[in-house]
């Protein structure tokens, strides 16, 4: 029995890491079960024994990249985790799934809606982090009060639109080993306290 469920969990697996680049290299909605099990050398049938409809193996994949960047974020960037050790530690973890996550920003509007829900519970957890980090900030620097979901809606669009269009911004490498670190410079002082001459407009 042990050796059987044994096999069980080593071909899920190969299901999922096979899914996932695939998914990777021919986008979530072009690939079908058949191919991810041509890929697996397995029949199609133990795919579905594992995975009953396509949009179950795809919200597995999906919940399991985003499980890996989520809790890598918690713990890279440790307990007195600033707002900048948060952005820093997202983009390193993006970037190591940053074809398939592209893949999933730009065909996103049209996966089912259970695969979308699993993708706005792996950002919130990630919101929740810089929350916190900023909210530890603002009695030392000051840092200035802003709704955390527009915050973090600001910092995920920024990254989508750079992940979007990689091809303009870094064609042929990874734009967010390019623009990562400018990115969190740039985003850095949208949260940083303003002096009353630049909220009026004074500044030099």
């Amino acid at each position: 029995m042990a050796v059987r469920q044994e096999q069980k969990r080593q071909t899920r697996e190969l299901i999922l890491r096979t899914a996932y680049l695939l998914f990777e290299d021919r986008g979530l909605l072009a690939t079908k079960t058949s191919d991810i099990a041509e890929a697996a050398h397995i029949s199609h049938g133990s795919v579905f024994a594992h995975f009953p409809t396509r949009d179950q193996l795809l919200e597995a994949v999906i919940e399991d990249v985003g499980r890996n960047i989520a809790t890598r974020v918690q713990e890279g960037s440790g307990r007195k985790q600033t707002a900048r050790d948060v952005l820093t530690t997202h983009v390193k973890c993006l970037t190591e799934y940053e074809a398939f996550y592209a893949r999933l920003v730009s065909e996103g509007p049209f996966l089912p809606a259970a695969a979308r829900r699993v993708l706005v519970e792996i950002q919130s957890a990630i919101a929740t982090q810089l929350d916190e980090a900023l909210s530890r900030e603002r009695p030392k620097k000051g840092a200035r009060v802003l709704p955390i979901d527009l915050v973090f809606n600001t910092w995920i669009g920024l990254l989508h639109h750079y992940l979007v269009n990689r091809d303009l911004f870094a064609p042929g490498q990874s734009v967010l080993s390019k623009m990562g670190p400018r990115l969190v410079d740039y985003f850095m002082t949208l949260t940083s306290p303003t002096s009353r001459a630049d909220e009026k407009g004074e500044g030099p």
